[in-house]
């Protein structure tokens, strides 16, 4: 049922970060099945591991910015791709919190 295609993503997401520990959409498709789960305790470990992942993008990102000569650097497809997992992050703990679980604040 549900319950093992969630079971399954989350393995498929391990794989993914197995390969790549710093594949934000992984932590953050990870984190999602297992607030679908109903197990918010890891969700909320898989979504702050995604929120400091995309600090630490951030963060090289203004320092790139700030060697050009510029507030944050040229706006480029990473950039943008980098925003919308920052705002599906914000989506995902909201929705969970919402629901009850969750709430760890990280």
């Amino acid at each position: 049922g549900g319950r093992t295609r969630l079971a399954e993503a989350t393995e498929s997401f391990k794989a993914a970060l197995l390969a790549e520990s710093g594949d934000v959409a992984s932590w953050l498709g990870r984190g999602e099945a297992f607030a679908r789960m109903g197990v918010p305790a890891l969700a909320d470990l898989h979504y702050a591991q995604a929120r400091d992942l995309l600090a630490e993008v951030e963060a090289e990102e203004r320092a790139k910015g700030s060697k050009a000569g510029g507030p944050g650097g040229p706006a480029g497809p990473a950039g943008t791709e980098e925003h919308g997992l920052a705002a599906e992050l914000s989506r995902l703990q909201t929705e969970l919190d919402r629901s009850g679980g969750g709430g760890a604040g990280v």
